[in-house]
């Protein structure tokens, strides 16, 4: 579902499908020596992991805006510690407390103007997501972060980078009219990030292998 919204937002976004589309080009460039003729999964999979990890920028930075946009849901945690205390109440421990992930990344006091699709968010300098102690949760935070994470990652760039060299592609409502912006997300709906009207899709051209 993640790696479906992500590749919605850079269908929709052009100039981030190009920065996107550079840098997994660089990879190639500068990890390979494998000829443009071979397979592009066997040619991406010549590309070390610190590589994917540490040289994506602009990728990194779509994958966590994407996460801030659909991810939005409500979370729920167990207190397994002391009691804590709250504004308004007490947290027993063994009580279970549920939380908007909503209050923190549609809050315009972390994130002006929130519902803005903007990966700039998170460079270096700008960093609105530092400006409280979870600025972000699409991974969870403080001591419960993802285990899976890196490698969830991972494999949301490799199948990203596959689509963006291997296909055009433009995303399109049922008539086949190419959206000029992303479709509303139902977050209320227990399949979270779901459209809330309808559905969209993608129509995709193989691209020339030997062109790249």
């Amino acid at each position: 579902m993640n790696i479906c919204w992500n590749l919605i937002y850079l269908g929709i976004y052009s100039e981030w499908k190009n920065k996107v589309t550079f840098e997994v080009e660089s990879l190639l460039s500068n990890h390979t020596n494998t000829s443009p003729t071979e397979p592009l999964h066997k040619r991406l999979s010549e590309i070390p992991l610190d590589a994917w990890e540490n040289e994506m920028p602009a990728l990194d930075g779509v994958i966590r805006e994407t996460l801030r946009l659909t991810m939005s849901s409500t979370a729920m945690r167990r207190n397994l510690q002391k009691d804590i205390l709250l504004v308004g109440g007490i947290l027993r421990k063994g009580d279970f407390m549920a939380y908007s992930m909503a209050d923190v990344h549609e809050d315009p006091a972390v994130y002006p103007n929130p519902q803005k699709f903007d990966p700039e968010r998170y460079r270096q300098g700008r960093e609105e997501d530092r400006k409280v102690a979870f600025g972000h949760l699409g991974w969870g935070a403080g001591r419960h972060v993802c285990p899976g994470s890196r490698v969830a990652k991972v494999e949301m760039k490799a199948i990203i980078a596959l689509m963006l060299l291997d296909f055009e592609y433009d995303v399109v409502d049922a008539r086949d009219h190419v959206l000029s912006k992303p479709p509303a997300i139902d977050k209320n709906h227990y399949l979270q990030g779901r459209p809330a009207a309808e559905p969209c899709y993608i129509r995709y051209r193989k691209i020339d292998a030997t062109s790249l």
